[in-house]
């Protein structure tokens, strides 16, 4: 009988370790899915912050760009007068009438 009692606890025992082990597996599960959510989360957050500084970013160069082409067209617009200009003086010294 003694045997009996002793094998009935070492069942149960064992029975109470593989519960244990199956809790760990499922509680492990848990844990990830939480800090997966997590993880997204603070990826979310993270990407609209780089989502606005990018924004931010692009129009301040595109403003740029459009103050560049601005000043290169003026550029452009007093090196055609000067050029006219300088034809005009050529064909004056030379003497040619249109």
């Amino acid at each position: 009988m003694a045997t009996k009692k002793a094998e009935t606890r070492e069942m149960n025992g064992v029975i109470e370790f593989g519960r244990k082990v199956a809790l760990a597996y499922v509680g492990m599960f848990g844990i990830a899915s939480d800090k997966l959510g997590e993880w997204f989360d603070l990826f979310v957050e993270r990407g609209q912050v780089i989502e606005k500084d990018a924004r931010k970013m692009y129009k301040r160069e595109e403003k740029q760009m459009r103050k560049l082409a601005v000043d290169l067209q003026k550029q452009e617009k007093i090196a055609v007068k000067k050029a006219e200009k300088s034809v005009k003086q050529t064909i004056k010294k030379v003497g040619v009438t249109a």
